[in-house]
């Protein structure tokens, strides 16, 4: 009984090493995942920035009666 005891300990010894594995494995795909959602939420946010600023210009130009265009 206590070699089957030893061989479980062994396999969960085994599991965990492979989970430790599999997690420095996985690192990069998370920084490249980590960065693109940066790359994607700058890009956003400069293009809602853009939008409001024309806005505002658009609106600052009608109110003083000049051409938007």
């Amino acid at each position: 009984m206590g070699k089957v005891i030893n061989f479980a300990d062994a396999k969960k010894r085994i599991k965990r090493k492979e989970k430790l594995g599999n997690r420095k494995r996985f690192a990069p795909t998370m920084i490249i995942i980590i960065s693109l959602l940066i790359i994607i939420l700058v890009t956003v946010t400069v293009f809602f920035e853009d939008k409001a600023t024309s806005f505002r210009e658009n609106t600052i130009y009608t109110r003083t009666g000049m051409s938007v265009y």
